[in-house]
Order: C-alpha cells, then sequence, then structure tokens
C-alpha cells in the first residue's frame, strides 16, 4: 500500500531529475521524507441497510441492493516557469470494504507531469516510476510546446485541463476495476460524454507533426475515447 513517504520520494526523483535536464549547474539539495502519516478519516455509519430506490427498475425491478460503493475524485494543479503538476486523489466508500482511497489503497497513476516535450523526453527516459504520467493513456507527451496547427494559429499541443479530465476518470476506473459492489453511485457521470468526443468539436493537427512526433490535443481525444470506453467495458460487463 502507498504511503506519503511513497509520494515524497516520487517528488524527490522528479526534482532531481529535472534539475539535472534544467541545468547542471544546480546546487544539488539532499532531502530525507518524513515519517510516513497515515490517512485519517471518520465515518459514521447510520444504517446499512440500502432502501429501494424509486429512480431505478433494475436488480429484478425490486431496487434493493445488498452492497453500494459511493466514488470520488478531485484534482489540483501546481504551476511553474517551465513544469506543471497535476495531482489527482480519490476516495471511496464501500458498504463491504469501508472507506478507503486512491492513490493509497488503490494504486494507479497519480501525478500528470506536462512540461516541453525535450523535458518530459530526457525525464521519462531516467525516470521509472508507476505512479508519474508524463504521457496520455495512448502514448503521447502532455506537451506545453506552442506551435504552428495545419489551421494557422499557434496553440498548445496539450492542456492542463485535459491532463485532469483524463487523469480522474482513470483513478475512478482503477477504483471501479478493483470493486464488486452491486450499486454505484458516482459524483459525476457515470458514462462521460466530453465535448471533444463529439462530431462538432474538431482539433487541429501540427503542422510540423511528424518531426514533433505527436498530433496535438487530437490525442487528448484519442486517450479520452479509450478511458470512456474502459468505463463502458467496467460498468456493463
Amino acid at each position: 500500500m502507498l504511503s506519503t513517504s511513497d509520494i515524497q520520494l516520487e517528488l524527490l526523483k522528479l526534482s532531481e531529475e529535472t534539475s539535472k535536464v534544467i541545468s547542471s549547474q544546480l546546487p544539488y539539495v539532499q532531502y530525507v521524507p518524513k515519517e510516513s502519516v497515515e490517512v485519517e478519516a471518520s465515518v459514521k455509519i447510520l444504517s446499512n441497510k440500502v432502501d429501494k430506490l424509486d429512480l431505478f427498475s433494475i436488480n429484478n425491478g425490486n431496487g434493493n441492493f445488498s452492497s453500494v460503493l459511493s466514488l470520488d475524485s478531485s484534482s489540483r494543479i501546481l504551476k511553474s516557469t517551465f513544469m506543471d503538476l497535476v495531482v489527482i486523489g480519490a476516495s471511496a466508500f464501500s458498504t463491504e470494504r469501508g472507506f478507503y482511497t486512491f492513490p493509497f489503497e488503490v494504486s494507479g497513476r497519480y501525478i500528470g507531469v506536462a512540461s516541453y516535450l525535450e523535458i518530459l523526453r530526457r525525464l521519462e527516459g531516467a525516470i521509472k516510476s508507476g505512479y508519474l504520467v508524463f504521457r496520455n493513456l495512448v502514448g503521447y507527451e502532455y506537451a506545453l510546446d506552442e506551435v504552428e496547427m495545419d489551421n494557422g494559429r499557434v496553440e498548445s499541443l496539450y492542456h492542463l485541463d485535459d491532463v485532469a479530465d483524463e487523469l480522474r476518470v482513470e483513478a475512478e476506473n482503477n477504483i471501479i476495476r478493483s470493486s464488486k459492489e452491486d450499486l454505484l453511485i458516482l459524483d459525476g457521470p457515470l458514462f462521460p460524454t466530453p465535448r471533444e468526443l463529439s462530431q462538432s468539436f474538431v482539433f487541429s493537427r501540427p503542422k510540423d507533426y511528424s518531426r514533433l512526433n505527436h498530433y496535438g490535443r487530437l490525442t487528448h481525444k484519442w486517450a479520452y475515447g479509450q478511458l470512456v470506453k474502459d468505463r463502458v467495458d467496467l460498468i456493463t460487463s
């Protein structure tokens, strides 16, 4: 199970390697993570019984469930001059398992790293981590480079909001994948339908996409589509 010390170590690795990439002249500062602190939470169970939900006619039509999972996720953005971080967390309460959180009891990718293409590719080669995220689900970097698009406009290859949206859905999927409850209550859509997936929403492609080896925000559309497909498969299977 992940601890707060593990999170500090991931950030330490990132900061050390970033210092090497940005400037070999930066002074080295040794940092020792603090002692692990357990997540404190107090949940009062008012009743283990789940009453009939009149809005639904599932589970043989009686609407009663033997187990329930409620889930919510959130994201926070930390910005600097050359690198931005998107940190993801989620919490769940199950009538079978009690209270638990992501990325502690349920693990997964939870720190999105957005920067310039060259920096991201060098960092990814130097840092081996299952928690730091440099690329989206279909393999393209969270790059902030502003480049000319095929419509003549200059735009960033990726947006921070896109990173946050993707990683929140991915975290929720990880919790749903680990659950076996009869009823899922989610603070948000069960099946996300972002406007990026609509036919009316058109992404421009970078003019120099072959050299960059990146298709810009079009890759966000591909990644979000995969995440939505995963959600549908998880809930309907």
